[in-house]
């Protein structure tokens, strides 16, 4: 594996480990306005509650089906234009 694909599995791991914590931080700043009280230590609770499923979820999707996915390279060559007839 080159440098440059182990920084991209590396870069796709955090995006599907951190989606969950960004999101679960987003609800824990709405919870603080709803609440009138900011407080920037519950929002970093609740985005750690969301990085905990995040971790497991990239583990095992990176176990089980794999980050990368082998048919998002560009053909070579185009194939023929299909016309579909409606």
């Amino acid at each position: 594996m080159t440098p440059v694909e182990r920084l991209l599995s590396l870069l796709l791991w955090l995006e599907v480990a951190v989606a969950p914590a960004l999101l679960c931080a987003l609800l824990g700043s709405v919870y603080c306005i709803f609440a009138d009280r900011l407080e920037l230590n519950l929002v970093a609770w609740w985005a750690a509650a969301g990085l905990i499923p995040g971790v497991v979820a990239a583990e095992y999707l990176r176990r089980h089906r794999g980050l990368m996915l082998p048919n998002a390279v560009a053909p070579a060559k185009p194939g023929k234009k299909r016309i579909r007839k409606a």
